[in-house]
């Protein structure tokens, strides 16, 4: 899991956002595991989505905005980066 401060890109603050760092991510393509985006403007089934697929083992990184870690329980989870 890739926990970011912003959920986009502000010109005031100099911080990677979630949007940036998973499209980032899915710019790389097959060299890069499969890569999902989770943050509180996305609808609820979206962010259930999302959730459900990190959980399962069906993406390898759930790029999250803060807070989108908290009652994410995968226990296979080795690396969490904030």
């Amino acid at each position: 899991m890739w926990s970011c401060p912003l959920v986009e890109e502000t010109e005031t603050l100099d911080l990677r956002s979630a949007v940036e760092v998973h499209n980032q991510s899915r710019r790389r393509g097959a060299r890069r595991p499969a890569c999902r985006l989770l943050h509180g403007r996305m609808d609820s089934h979206d962010k259930q989505a999302a959730i459900t697929a990190f959980a399962g083992g069906a993406t390898d990184v759930l790029v999250s905005h803060h807070g989108g870690e908290v009652g994410v329980d995968v226990p296979e989870a080795s690396v969490m980066v904030i």
